[in-house]
């Protein structure tokens, strides 16, 4: 009989990063600038002032550190004639992206029969359960083209001036 048990820490390497608000409000005063048309008081920092505040780094709150955990157990056995092997596996991880993960379970069995010198049967036998929740983080077309609409990206462009709550610890709404 082996038994084996694995834990571990997963996190994200290479995160991409996010503007804060006030490169944000260049980088839209400087998309309308190149484009030729007028500013937007939107994005003018001398009537909205808070949007100059970083309120929340959306690609922080959507990457998560969680942990792998790992469980085999397996037994073998048999004779000179007949052998067999056994075993039972459950792997689980949370996704390093909020609200995502996956579940695995698996069995395994196997013998062998020496019916003569020249004559031997078996069998194999497996069965694999998964079970998770992925989101969308984007699309790569037939021609290699990758479409950034994803949640990844959606965070990298969403705006660091609104909050993700109101005081009173409501979420907030970032209808204006």
């Amino acid at each position: 009989v082996d038994f084996s048990v694995f834990t571990g820490i997963q996190d994200v390497w290479n995160k991409p990063v996010a503007l804060n608000a006030q490169q944000y409000t260049d980088a839209y005063n400087l998309a309308y600038d190149n484009s030729g048309s007028p500013r937007i008081d939107y994005f003018d920092p001398t009537i909205t002032t808070y949007r100059l505040d970083n309120k929340t780094n959306w690609v922080d709150e959507i990457f998560q550190t969680w942990v792998i955990q790992n469980y085999d157990i397996a037994l073998r056995g048999g004779t000179e004639k007949i052998t067999f092997s056994s075993s039972l596996g459950y792997n689980t991880k949370e996704g390093i992206l909020l609200n995502t993960y996956a579940d695995r379970f698996s069995f395994r069995f196997n013998s062998k029969m020496k019916i003569s010198d020249v004559l031997e049967v078996g069998q194999f036998l497996s069965f694999t359960q998964n079970n998770g929740q992925t989101v969308f983080t984007g699309t790569q077309a037939a021609n290699g083209e990758t479409n950034y609409n994803g949640i990844i990206a959606a965070a990298i462009k969403a705006a660091p001036f609104f909050p993700i709550y109101n005081e009173d610890g409501s979420y907030a709404d970032a209808s204006d």
